[in-house]
């Protein structure tokens, strides 16, 4: 896909927040976002050297991102509970890859409680997003290519792994 999508954050916030009297739509999360969430945790659990993280009670599901340039979005309520809510039509039109990326990051806001990175390494031309928490999805090609990089700076802060790739 070649045109560059953002997960749902507005720039300079971490996720939607949702005022009182919303309560989130799901409480389940959908069977095809399972594994991810198991690859998400298994990843966390080395990264963080952390053997017991779990994402815990954060649903994912498809539904209304509530505005149409987004694909993703973490909803969090004033109640402490947290949602993610992904646009079915882009999870459709996407590679596994693609998919991963965008699951990453919207849990890196609503399990790690991440920020957005705009920061992007420029090297030999060639420009790559220097965090998977970038507010735009991170390309498949790039997240295939310095993978280790953005997995290891999602659960650090730590960028070296990714500027020592590049």
């Amino acid at each position: 896909m070649g045109s560059i999508t953002s997960c749902g954050v507005l720039t300079g916030f971490d996720h939607q927040e949702k005022g009182v009297g919303y309560t989130r739509q799901f409480t389940t999360t959908e069977n095809g976002f399972l594994s991810y969430i198991v690859t998400f945790e298994n990843h966390a659990k080395t990264e963080l050297n952390n053997p017991s993280f779990v994402v815990a009670d954060i649903p994912i599901n498809f539904g209304d991102t509530e505005n149409t340039s987004y694909v993703g979005v973490c909803f969090s309520y004033s109640n402490g509970d947290k949602e993610i809510i992904i646009d079915k039509e882009w999870w459709d039109s996407v590679s596994p890859t693609s998919r991963e990326s965008l699951i990453f990051h919207e849990l890196g806001h609503c399990a790690l409680n991440r920020v957005h990175n705009e920061e992007e390494i420029v090297k030999s031309g060639k420009t790559v997003r220097s965090s998977i928490m970038h507010p735009g999805v991170v390309s498949a090609i790039d997240y295939n290519t310095y993978k280790p990089g953005y997995l290891h700076e999602l659960y650090t802060s730590d960028q070296s792994i990714l500027f020592d790739s590049i």
